[in-house]
């Protein structure tokens, strides 16, 4: 059984599997993030809707609200497409110079065959916020 005591500093992996694993999370990635920016719309709309209706008269304003609250708080979702995509054009140029392999750290195996980036947590702890699935 191998421990946490081994080092493995770079390992040969075959460009097709790298890639194929890499397609398969970029279009995972693709749908969540379209899916995470319009949950942010619709939250996003839903907010400023209700405070036009505070505004225009429609909803009484609390005993003790001066003013209603303009400041914007929701953060659309992160993009990170364009780091699969650089990913995938750095892989697909290197098979088409002939190699078949690839020497790889356990950092981007991890981003790349696991889609475990460094990013990944942020990314779903913010679309969490206004996620309606």
């Amino acid at each position: 059984m191998l421990g946490s005591s081994i080092s493995v500093e770079r390992v040969t992996a075959r460009v097709d599997d790298v890639l194929e694993k890499l397609e398969i999370h970029y279009e995972k990635h693709k749908r969540e993030y379209a899916h995470a920016y319009q949950d942010y719309r619709i939250a996003a709309l839903e907010s400023i809707q209700e405070r036009a209706r505070f505004l225009d008269g429609a909803h009484e304003v609390p005993v003790g609200i001066v003013a209603i609250d303009l400041r914007f708080e929701i953060e659309p979702p992160d993009d990170h497409r364009l780091e699969y995509e650089r990913a995938i054009g750095m892989l697909t140029l290197h098979k088409n110079a002939g190699q078949k392999t690839i020497k790889i750290t356990p950092e981007l195996y991890a981003a790349y065959c696991q889609d475990q980036w460094t990013w990944k947590e942020a990314f779903y702890n913010k679309n969490i916020s206004y996620s309606r699935r």
